[in-house]
């Protein structure tokens, strides 16, 4: 209870100071005082002027604010859109309604978004089909403007070498990559701890013969309890998830109550704690966390182990890197080497996973920051903007 009235008094307090300015701002702001103002571009301050001329700034502005950016909007363009809306373009007075607003939240958060990736946020809802809470799309709409990229985790340069990524992303997002199950959010976490449902859990390794050859395959025992962690599990082993015959039971050596054991109780194996999700983690475009599952295998490809990449499931994404919990406290973030490089040579900017994890309402270790996995390269974490970017 004394979490959700801290939770409550939180969004109060960003809700006040968000609109106690002469123009009401998007929420999400942490403080500005020791960070510069981005320069303005000129060419939307030009196309703003005579748009506020009669003192108020509508939704039908918002929009040819955009159309004045163009098709790629520019991290300045985007700033300075985001700066019009929020009376701080050094523009006359003029009131911001809250159907401009709205806009502004939906046509940012879709900035360079394919077709595959738009439409559930042009609705506001995550790819599971839930709704995407108005704080997060707020954050998530202040990282786009200043530049955050979507980018297809597939792409590849001329030398047909990998950009953000070397890894392959084949997976569809079904069995055990449905979006609803790599899904993390505070409810998915305080509901694992909670769940007392028997499941299985990865209890190492053991050679069985197979249609007349000897194969390790993943051993399981049962568990009685969720755990609401995230931690590191690497999965090397082969899941029999075609068929789990009698056979394989005697030779393992398994109980009676394992006879029959469904497909889907062996896609859906946690880690041999109990966890749920392994900390191999990537914001979808739709601004959703996402975590492997323990049990790292998809049997559309059963011979690959899932990696960060397979969470697009053709989908852009917008970070991603690693994410432990620990009883439903998240306790560290990190970002992949090859993007976080990116980051620090200015190639790109990326939404920052700890704005978005409180804009959800996750709780937080103290002092959690969002680090750089690369041995050398560092980016910055602005909670003003929203962005990993540059340092």
């Amino acid at each position: 209870m004394r979490n959700l009235l801290l939770s409550v008094a939180l969004l109060l307090t960003l809700h006040v100071s968000a609109f106690a300015q002469p123009v009401p701002g998007v929420i999400g702001i942490v403080d500005s005082s020791s960070i510069p103002a981005p320069s303005l571009d000129d060419g939307i301050v030009a196309a703003a002027r005579p748009r506020v001329q009669d003192g108020a700034l509508g939704a039908d502005d918002v929009d040819a604010l955009f159309a004045a950016a163009g098709p790629k909007v520019s991290a300045r363009e985007g700033a300075t859109i985001l700066a019009v809306v929020e009376g701080k373009a050094g523009l006359p007075a003029y009131q911001v309604d809250e159907a401009a607003r709205a806009r502004l939240v939906r046509a940012a958060c879709a900035i360079g978004l394919q077709p595959a990736s738009r439409a559930a946020v042009d609705a506001g809802k995550t790819y599971s089909g839930a709704r995407t809470p108005e704080t997060v799309r707020q954050v998530l709409a202040r990282a786009r403007l200043n530049g955050a990229t979507a980018y297809d985790v597939t792409a590849t340069n001329s030398d047909g070498e990998g950009i953000y990524s070397d890894y392959p992303s084949l997976t569809p997002a079904t069995e055990n990559m449905r979006f609803s199950w790599t899904e993390v959010t505070p409810a998915a976490l305080l509901a694992d701890q909670d769940d007392v449902s028997a499941r299985l859990l990865l209890a190492g390794t053991a050679k069985v013969t197979l249609d007349g050859q000897e194969v390790e395959v993943s051993r399981y025992t049962r568990g009685e309890k969720g755990t609401g962690s995230i931690a590191a599990n690497y999965d090397e082993a082969y899941h029999p998830v075609d068929a789990f015959n009698e056979a394989v039971r005697v030779q393992l050596g398994y109980p009676e109550w394992m006879r029959g054991l469904s497909v889907t109780a062996i896609r859906e194996a946690r880690s041999s704690r109990g966890d749920r999700w392994a900390s191999n983690c990537a914001i979808m475009a739709d601004g959703t966390f996402h975590c492997l599952p323990s049990a790292r295998r998809h049997s559309a490809h059963p011979e690959l182990i899932l990696t960060n990449p397979a969470l697009a499931r053709g989908k852009q994404l917008l970070w991603h890197g690693h994410l432990t919990a620990e009883g439903g406290v998240i306790t560290s973030v990190g970002t992949a080497g090859r993007i976080a490089k990116r980051v620090s040579e200015g190639k790109d900017a990326l939404v920052n996973p700890v704005s978005l994890l409180r804009a959800w309402g996750f709780q937080l270790a103290p002092g959690l920051s969002c680090d750089s996995e690369h041995a050398t390269a560092r980016h910055l974490q602005d909670d003003e903007r929203c962005v990993l970017r540059q340092p």
